[in-house]
């Protein structure tokens, strides 16, 4: 995000097709108060996420459109120990807490990219 508003090249270690279960922070702050209000989930492990792999040059892609850049990103070598694939087994949440995530990804990068515009100070 701060390269994009500040329209610079961010750096993707690796090819970029490598994925992750990108979530917006109001779906985990949800999740969290589920969790803690739920005798059922008490001392368990529940993974929160969306279930859903987005890659690294997607999430590049679309925060460049959002900036209106036309910037391809620079890669680097992957970083040893790195993980290919992670995406999150909500079934667990699902059927404990009744958990849904509710923000889109586009939406939830629109709203992440406008604060970062206003934090950084662009208009």
């Amino acid at each position: 995000m701060s390269k994009a508003v500040s329209h610079e090249q961010p750096t993707i270690f690796g090819d970029g097709d490598q994925s992750r279960d990108f979530i917006f922070v109001s779906d985990v702050v949800d999740a969290l108060i589920s969790a803690a209000t739920c005798p059922a989930a008490a001392g368990r492990a529940i993974n929160i996420g969306t279930g859903r792999a987005v890659t690294v040059n997607r999430l590049w892609q679309t925060v460049r459109d959002m900036a209106g850049l036309d910037l391809a990103a620079l890669h680097a070598d992957e970083r040893p120990g790195d993980i290919r694939d992670s995406v999150a087994d909500i079934r667990q949440a699902q059927s404990l807490l009744g958990f849904k995530p509710k923000v889109p990804f586009e939406k939830g990068l629109q709203q992440t990219f406008s604060w970062y515009r206003k934090a950084i100070g662009v208009s």
